[in-house]
């Protein structure tokens, strides 16, 4: 009998626990949560970033309602400035207030990937990224389109 539980629920399941903990270490260290911590990095990373391309990204994790709450909070805060630079475009522009808390937010999420990695070697979580990076790679590229069948030969 094999006592593995499917790769899909411990896939699910780490996720959903890695969720859980990063929200509860980030608001009881800086009273943000995961979403404050993904959209400022997103901001710092990207000098580009509309807010219409975090919205379309940010929703495949977040509900609408979610997201404007997370903007107004970030705005509201001053760690974030959403600046309209076109009609129907507004840029995402993290503030210096907003790189200070994303730096201590860092250090935070820094001993969060101490504590998921331990016991695990270097070599075995690359293996364990590169391997989950190669499955999402052959369903994305295996995904039928509509009117296909997918279990054709």
């Amino acid at each position: 009998m094999n006592t593995t539980p499917p790769l899909g629920y411990l896939i699910k399941s780490v996720d959903n626990a890695l969720h859980r903990y990063v929200d509860r270490a980030l608001h009881q260290a800086h009273g943000v949560g995961r979403g404050h911590w993904q959209a400022l990095r997103t901001a710092q990373d990207d000098p580009d970033l509309t807010l219409e391309q975090f919205s379309a990204e940010a929703a495949a994790f977040y509900t609408p309602a979610r997201i404007d709450d997370l903007l107004a909070s970030l705005t509201d805060n001053g760690w974030l400035h959403l600046d309209p630079v076109a009609p129907g475009t507004t840029a995402m522009r993290i503030t210096d207030a907003g790189r200070e808390l994303l730096e201590q937010m860092s250090r935070t999420q820094a001993r969060t990937a101490q504590i998921l990695t331990e016991g695990v070697s270097t070599e075995d979580y690359e293996t364990v990224l590169r391997t989950l990076a190669t499955m999402l790679d052959n369903l994305d590229a295996a995904t039928p389109r509509s009117g296909t069948n997918p279990t054709a030969p």
